[in-house]
């Protein structure tokens, strides 16, 4: 909320949609800079980190969410939950009041703040690398840094949501606010093959095609296509899985292991019939749509891609390596960015949004300041279905350029 309040100036200064371009290029840095440190602290090489930093930055995830779902888009603790899920697990651990436990705590305490999808994910793999140092260290675990950082996670997670929480006291629950079945869990859970599936708006035809075989053939598809992984992510989420299953056979462990594990958990409780089902059953319908964690899965494929990347860079020249880090970032970089809505549609956005422009500014020269404006047809709030033709949020759009009207 103080990163939002921050940013809640900049539409006075450079409009509504100014603002929502500025913070969406600062999701988008913020995302590609957590990716690339994290993936420095992994022991990748820069090149494979610099290469992992800017494919997480511009991944399809982020590019199709936009405003549609804008909170979403601040998924830069994402890299910081696997690697303190890491720490948590590995020889050394988070020793009290250590370097590891400040950044531990800080990732802690933001991703409290972020979406809640996100703190639900981050807890599950927290969880995952406190019960891996048990089985590792036994009674040698840090036990006390684990206790101190599940009260920081609890206590920021009830701050954030203290409105909520206050509201229900006052008022008493309200069934309305939200709808919820345990059925959206299965349509709106993560399918695994979405992570390679590309959008149907792809500029390279094969990619295209394959969009569209796979699109016929596939009865629930949920939020598609923000699922899709990209080139780079997919390579890397394949190989990862590959190598964690090889170490598991040879009865090895590894910080790939630990990347491995973590991404089938992931992949497994969140697909359609795992954990949001088991849950819904249970009448909690909360996290309904869990394809969300499949930015957590791209973040694990992008480490692995960087890691492997950057061990197959180190052995070329140095004349040549600066150009070749250079063409493979930009390659896949492109291929993802390539996965996005024609410009016809976006001008079409356009044309719409500079008519609703033109219709509030008539409005606020004909009514007094501070008039009220009842708006048809009356819909519920939020996630009403449409109603002929007019979709459950488009009544705001008028706000977003209303000064004096109410």
């Amino acid at each position: 909320r103080v990163y939002f309040g921050a940013w809640a100036v900049q539409p006075r200064v450079v409009g509504v949609f100014g603002a929502l371009n500025l913070m969406f290029l600062s999701a988008c840095v913020a995302a590609a800079l957590s990716m690339y440190f994290v993936a420095r602290r992994f022991g990748v090489k820069r090149e494979g980190a610099l290469i992992a930093g800017l494919l997480y930055g511009v991944s399809n995830f982020i590019l199709n969410r936009n405003v549609h779902h804008y909170f979403y888009i601040f998924y830069f603790t994402a890299p910081f939950n696997i690697l303190v899920s890491t720490w948590l697990s590995s020889r050394k651990g988070i020793p009290f009041r250590s370097k590891r436990f400040s950044v531990a705590a800080i990732t802690t305490i933001l991703s409290a703040w972020t979406a809640t999808y996100y703190v639900f994910f981050a807890a599950q793999l927290y969880v995952l690398g406190t019960i891996a140092a048990v089985f590792r260290r036994g009674k040698n675990a840090e036990y006390k840094s684990i206790a101190a950082l599940a009260c920081i996670f609890v206590l920021a997670v009830s701050l954030m949501h203290l409105d909520s929480v206050a509201y229900v006291l006052k008022h008493g629950p309200n069934s309305m606010s939200i709808g919820r079945a345990a059925t959206d869990g299965e349509y709106f859970a993560l399918k695994p093959l979405n992570l390679f599936i590309p959008p149907q708006v792809h500029k390279w035809p094969f990619m295209r095609t394959i969009s569209q075989v796979a699109m016929r053939q596939t009865m629930i598809n949920g939020e598609f296509p923000t699922s899709y992984a990209g080139l780079a992510g997919a390579l890397g989420l394949i190989g990862l899985l590959f190598a964690f299953v090889r170490s598991i056979a040879q009865q090895r462990v590894s910080r790939v292991t630990g990347w491995g594990a973590m991404a089938a958990w992931l992949l497994v409780a969140h697909s359609v019939g795992g954990l949001n089902s088991a849950m819904g059953l249970l009448g909690m319908h909360l996290f309904r749509s869990t394809n969300r964690v499949s930015i957590f899965v791209i973040a694990l494929g992008l480490l692995f891609f960087g890691w492997a990347v950057g061990q197959m860079l180190s052995i070329i020249p140095n004349t040549f390596r600066v150009a070749l880090t250079a063409g493979v970032g930009l390659f896949f970089a492109i291929e993802q960015m390539y996965a996005q809505r024609p410009l016809s549609e976006v001008a079409e956005h356009r044309r719409l949004a500079e008519s609703d422009r033109r219709l509030v500014q008539q409005m606020e020269d004909e009514l007094d300041d501070g008039a009220m404006v009842f708006q048809l047809p009356a819909m519920h709030f939020p996630e009403a279905p449409a109603f002929r033709g007019v979709d459950g949020y488009e009544l705001f759009r008028p706000t977003f350029y209303a000064n004096t009207l109410r």
